[in-house]
């Protein structure tokens, strides 16, 4: 049974282009006006030319996934090809190159690792926020074993956000949208004392109007609010020694991937097919997520007379809430709730070469210390009397320990360097959990597990320049995720990591006169221990799928053919199987509606939520005048099909995403008016799927939206 698949014409834009404006690294709020711009990344932990580093990697501004209408970290699909954001429960599960996670198990990480200025967010619950005082964001694909090696098996997702500066600047914007959308953002900056600085950034989003409605309660569906500040403080000490301060405080709340109906053509356990529009739902509740996070770091880096010494120190907790119902029909069958408390503490210490130096080098040590308190219950009918309750209660504790040194050395002459990096990894997994009702602990329910992990990953690169603007490199590196134990089920033993051995073969190229920049890469992964999270008799369970095999291509073209205009594709092609799955969930329908889980061979299968084809095309243009400055950009993504399950039983349609924007300023710049929309040809998808044996549901991908936002600026940045 394969349900939900149709047949389409797959259309790939294979001369069209995508917007790039102002590149990563630059803070101008202009499009390049005859050359492309440099891009400048921190992708080998130190800042260099996008072109000089042997890595694939997609980069973008903070001022340009503005104008594309990039709001959150959910939308950066939508300008890096083959990288998939899915929103499942509360937390973002990336998938990059076919490596995602399908687990939200509590003390879970992603293979695809994401920063926020150097600091490792650990809970995949933190990679949900909007893109608020983006200086740029870098998506680095593939394993990434040596410089960030927790956990980046599949790639980084990077963001950077702007630093305080002495001379005083604001940035101030209201926006308003349909469904009664209202939208503000603030960011100011300015110096205190002679060596300190400091700045502040505000977000508020409210949404009043849902997408749909609740066919059972009457209420509104698809409603989400979001409410977010962050504070730096940088202090010169002296002109070797500087200090950045940082904190911030994340409050969010949306229905997404928790508010579901059944997939159209399918029966819930209950005997309820789907009813209503597509973004209508039927269950008996609000299901809703709640994301509280909160945190603190300080960067210390310190010049010396031969290296440059920098110190990393986090702590970051929160607290999501999760109530969701879980058969999601009408009746009151089975509603869960999920709390959680996490926090995790890190350091990183770095030890670099000076700028000046022939050979760079880098060493260095990382440490995680994680928390993660989860309490699942469930309530409802399916619950039998007088077990009107059940409640799952885990603690999952993560120590971490990481040694790691990378060097590059020219060979023969300064055009062709090798890289070579190691990094030990050795981690401890600690669990304690059972199992209550209201007449107490189940019996045989408690456990208390600990178990060992450690793994050696490295990388070797050898990349040669032919000449100032063309480099071709080869690499290959070993990524790993620890093995973990799954917090909703706290006596099932660890599963076992995952390694990736990655091959690739990359160039990168800029031609005429610095008009077209062209990079490509082919790759080859070889992915031994999948983890999985899926449905085994009813419950959720994680188990390594045995083997798997990637391969693809990326091709990425920026071009400004005439003055102030910058063109951009980029097209993804991956193809990614499970090679060794003897046990995969396959559903068997039951006549009344819902699924037997069954295990069956999976060998062969395509791996989930792996497009094979990913792409996206635009343009962006700015005109100025005697009466201002008028731009245009325009966003298209493309995304094939894939399946949402390991089985390959239920498949997501190709669909086609288009944004746009439309914006005038003041010949001073200080003013802006900017009329946009997002996905303007109104595609239905589905954000996210969740099969049990209780029914294949789906949460509904965000409908055509749009609106104006004003924005004025004080001094310069």
């Amino acid at each position: 049974m394969r349900v939900g698949r149709t047949k389409s014409l797959v259309w790939l834009p294979m001369t069209a282009f995508i917007v790039s404006g102002v590149e990563a690294g630059h803070a101008e709020d202009q499009v390049a006006e005859d050359s492309l711009e440099t891009i400048v990344v921190t992708a080998q932990k130190r800042s260099q030319n996008l072109q000089d580093v042997p890595i694939a990697i997609d980069a973008i501004s903070g001022s340009t996934a503005s104008a594309l209408g990039i709001q959150d970290t959910t939308d950066l699909a939508m300008v890096v090809p083959g990288l998939n954001m899915h929103h499942q429960s509360n937390v973002l599960a990336p998938s990059l190159r076919g490596i995602s996670q399908t687990s939200s198990a509590t003390g879970d990480e992603s293979p695809v690792a994401i920063y926020v200025d150097g600091v490792y967010y650990a809970q995949m619950m933190g990679g949900l926020f909007s893109l608020n005082n983006i200086e740029r964001v870098e998506v680095l694909k593939g394993p990434q074993g040596t410089l960030f090696g927790r956990n980046a098996a599949g790639g980084v997702i990077q963001i950077i956000t702007a630093r305080p500066q002495q001379e005083p600047y604001a940035d101030v914007s209201v926006g308003y949208g349909n469904y009664d959308t209202y939208e503000s953002k603030l960011y100011a900056t300015t110096g205190v004392t002679q060596n300190l600085a400091t700045d502040v950034a505000v977000y508020w989003h409210h949404q009043y109007d849902g997408w749909g409605r609740n066919v059972t309660t009457g209420a509104e569906a698809y409603t989400n609010d979001e409410f977010a500040i962050r504070n730096k403080w940088l202090l010169d000490i002296s002109d070797s020694t500087h200090v950045l301060f940082s904190a911030d405080y994340d409050r969010g709340m949306d229905p997404i991937g928790v508010a579901r109906s059944p997939l159209p053509g399918t029966i819930l356990g209950t005997g309820q097919p789907h009813r209503g529009g597509f973004y209508d739902l039927q269950e008996n509740l609000q299901s809703y997520n709640l994301n509280k996070q909160w945190g603190g770091s300080a960067r210390v880096d310190q010049e010396i007379a031969w290296a440059h010494l920098v110190s990393i120190s986090a702590y970051r907790a929160g607290t999501p809430f999760t109530v969701f119902d879980q058969d999601s029909g009408s009746t009151n069958f089975v509603a869960i709730t999920d709390s959680f408390r996490t926090r995790e503490l890190t350091q990183e210490l770095q030890l670099l070469s000076r700028d000046s130096s022939k050979i760079k080098w880098i060493v260095g040590f990382f440490y995680l210390n994680n928390r993660s308190n989860s309490d699942l219950t469930q309530t409802g009918t399916s619950v039998a009397l007088p077990l009107t309750a059940r409640s799952t209660i885990a603690t999952v504790y993560a120590d971490s320990l990481a040694g790691f040194a990378e060097a590059t050395v020219p060979l023969f002459s300064q055009d062709t360097e090798l890289t070579t990096g190691l990094r030990y990894t050795a981690d401890k997994q600690h669990i304690v959990g059972a199992t209550y009702t209201n007449l107490g602990k189940l019996a045989g329910s408690s456990a208390d597990q600990e178990k060992n992990f450690d793994k050696l990953t490295w990388r070797f690169s050898l990349d040669h320049k032919f000449t100032s603007s063309l480099m071709t490199y080869i690499s290959y590196n070993r990524g790993f995720k620890s093995g973990v134990f799954n917090g909703t089920s706290p006596k099932d033993p660890a599963v076992d990591p995952s390694v990736i051995d990655a091959y690739e073969t990359g160039m990168k190229s800029e031609w005429l006169d610095g008009k077209l920049r062209l990079n490509g890469s082919i790759y080859y992964y070889n992915y031994d221990g999948v983890q999985l999270s899926v449905p085994v008799l009813g419950a959720s369970r994680l188990l390594n799928a045995a083997q798997a095999k990637v391969k693809g291509s990326d091709l990425d073209i920026e071009y400004v053919p005439v003055s102030r205009l910058t063109l951009r594709t980029g097209i993804s092609y991956t193809d990614a199987n499970y090679i060794n799955f003897p046990d995969a969930p396959y559903t068997v329908p039951k006549p009344a509606g819902g699924y037997t889980i069954v295990p069956a061979d999976g060998s062969g299968n395509e791996m989930i939520y792996t497009p094979r084809w990913t792409a996206n095309a635009g343009a962006q243009y700015s005109m100025p005048t005697a009466y201002g400055t008028f731009g245009a950009a325009l966003n298209y993504y493309y995304s094939g099909g894939f399946y949402a399950d390991s089985p390959n039983q239920f498949f997501q349609p190709a669909y086609r995403l288009v944004n746009a924007s439309l914006d005038w300023s003041t010949c001073n710049n200080k003013c802006n008016v900017r009329l946009w929309g997002k996905n303007l040809n109104d595609a239905q998808y589905y954000n996210h799927f969740s099969i049990s044996s209780q029914g294949a549901v789906i949460s509904a991908g965000e409908p055509r939206t749009y609106g104006v936002t004003f924005d004025y600026k004080l001094g310069k940045r």
